[in-house]
């Protein structure tokens, strides 16, 4: 279905000069701190993602019942392994 068809004549999106331009206001509306908070080197995210995947085809044709019968058949494996890991400083309420 296309857009013509939904009646839809106009997309809506944030300024991109606006939303750079603001980005103090918008944390303050989002209730976040209008600063970028402080690097800390403790913080540390890792991701790793491995894919293998393979793709088998096959045509086949045969007669049955004195009529044609062909087609093709396919097959697709695929094996993924993820790995996430992440380490963040926290100061425990107990210990301020």
């Amino acid at each position: 279905m296309s857009s013509s068809q939904l009646n839809i004549r106009k997309w809506f999106s944030g300024s991109e000069s606006f939303l750079l331009n603001n980005t103090n206001v918008l944390r303050q509306i989002a209730g976040q701190p209008q600063s970028l908070p402080l690097a800390d080197p403790s913080r540390v995210f890792t991701d790793s993602e491995k894919t293998f995947a393979t793709y088998g085809l096959a045509n086949y044709r045969t007669d049955m019942g004195g009529m044609p019968f062909d087609g093709v058949i396919g097959v697709r494996f695929t094996d993924n392994h993820d790995s996430l890991g992440g380490y963040q400083r926290q100061r425990l309420w107990f210990l301020r």
